[in-house]
Formats: structure tokens, C-alpha cells, sequence
């Protein structure tokens, strides 16, 4: 019985992981100058060159997609610790009034 639930909780990780990259991709592609896949992984490789494209990736659109991540990955680990903190798994910043 345990190891199924470990084989779910991972397919699920699975399942995450590949939305996470998909809407990253659709993030680097959102905006008036469109990037295809090759230029993406070449800029992805080689650094900023310095053209439109390269900085329009490098300064803008990885930077929000990194801070979104960073960001979302942050509020999830304070709900999971006020959870944790107060031992209710309904728990929310109403609670200590930070909201």
C-alpha cells in the first residue's frame, strides 16, 4: 500500500515539473517579439549577445520567470510553516493577522 502512494506522490511531482517547464516556455514566448525554440536554447547557451532578442531574454522575461518561481516557492513554504506552526491544516495568514 506504501508504495503506491510513493509512485503517486511522484507521478504527481512528474506531472508538476512538466507544467513548471511548459509554462515557463510559455513565458519566454509571451510578449511583441516572439522567440522560437532553437534561438531560445541558443541564447540559453551561449549568453547574452547583445541583440534585441538576447536582452529582451536575458533582462526581462528570465528575470520575471525567476522571481515568480522564487516567489511562488516562498509563499508556499510560509503557508506550509503556519500549517506546521499552529498544527491547523486550515492555517492561513488571518491567523496572526499578516495578511
Amino acid at each position: 500500500m506504501k508504495m503506491k502512494k510513493h509512485v503517486r506522490c511522484a507521478g504527481g511531482f512528474v506531472i508538476l515539473a512538466v507544467l513548471l517547464v511548459l509554462m515557463l516556455y510559455w513565458n519566454i514566448n509571451t510578449g511583441s517579439v516572439l522567440l522560437g525554440p532553437e534561438r531560445i536554447l541558443e541564447l540559453l547557451r551561449t549568453g547574452n549577445d547583445g541583440t534585441l532578442e538576447g536582452n529582451i531574454l536575458w533582462k526581462i522575461r528570465l528575470s520575471r520567470m525567476l522571481g515568480t518561481v522564487v516567489l511562488g516557492g516562498g509563499l508556499s513554504i510560509a503557508g506550509f510553516l503556519l500549517q506546521t506552526f499552529f498544527k491547523n491544516p486550515i492555517a492561513g495568514p488571518f491567523v496572526l493577522g499578516i495578511s
